[in-house]
């Protein structure tokens, strides 16, 4: 069961910053000459897959003073991003992207004054859309708070709590299965499925306990927002609970990670 996360998308995008940004006024015929020559070769490879078919990077531009990346979101996941405007405004949202991008990008990206835009768009409706915008002013601004140690990377389970909090339920997580709960509870991070009525033979789904834990250990893994804070969720012992029910709200299956399985 894949948990769509917004960080997950922005990670997946830092492969398209791994050429050089590009202004109007900063750099030389041949730097920009490099930047148009890989945009266009990153565009060739588009549609990019993030996760699966629910969400693909379908364009990337350079417009005015900005890098504008698009996405498109499935219909069945657009509501699960975390996407709230205070969520969207919120310095924690930059300096996520800060951490992701790196130093050394971000730091050009101050110094030749360009700013960055995420834009995800409903893959049936790309008039449905959000999206993250940083100004050059802003990025700069955050940058600098950053790196004077004003602005701390939030710690694990007070980002989950965050993002829980802009969480709507129940969500559609498509095949009839509903995320009808999330919180945390100690250092315990609990999600709460109901799964088809079609699956309510205890006996039968439990015999996919196995197939399940993989799948779920194998998404957590390639969650960025998961894997770089790896040290504090072995140092807090943070345990992940995953627990599915029935239409009738009876439970069938009850699957607890530690650190160790997800990380080894």
């Amino acid at each position: 069961m894949r948990k769509i996360n917004l960080i997950i998308c922005l990670v997946a995008m830092t492969v398209l910053f791994s050429f050089t940004a590009c202004d109007n006024s900063g750099l030389s015929k041949k730097d920009k000459q490099e930047i148009m020559d890989e945009i266009s070769s990153l565009q060739a490879q588009l549609p990019i897959e993030i996760s699966g078919d629910a969400m693909k990077i379908t364009d990337v531009q350079f417009e005015g003073n900005q890098f504008v990346y698009t996405v498109s979101v499935s219909p069945e996941f657009y509501s699960n991003l975390l996407l709230s405007s205070e969520y969207l405004k919120s310095d924690e949202t930059v300096v996520n992207i800060i951490q992701l991008i790196g130093d050394e990008n971000i730091q050009y990206f101050v110094d030749k004054k360009i700013g960055i835009k995420y834009k995800y768009v409903k893959s049936d409706d790309d008039s449905v859309n959000k999206s993250i915008d940083i100004s050059p002013e802003r990025l700069k601004e955050v940058w600098t708070n950053y790196k004077s140690g004003n602005l701390q990377k939030a710690s694990f389970l007070d980002k989950v709590k965050s993002e829980l909090a802009n969480l709507q339920f129940p969500s559609d997580f498509g095949n009839g299965v509903l995320l009808t709960n999330a919180y945390v509870e100690g250092k315990k991070v609990y999600y709460e499925f109901q799964v088809p009525t079609g699956d309510a033979d205890s006996n039968a789904f439990s015999a996919r306990y196995d197939e399940m834990k993989s799948a779920i250990i194998s998404s957590l893994k390639e969650d960025p927002n998961i894997t770089s804070y790896k040290n504090e969720i072995f140092d807090e012992k943070v345990y992940f609970i995953y627990i599915y029910t029935n239409a009738y709200g009876n439970k069938l299956l009850t699957i607890t990670l530690t650190p160790q399985d997800i990380f080894g």
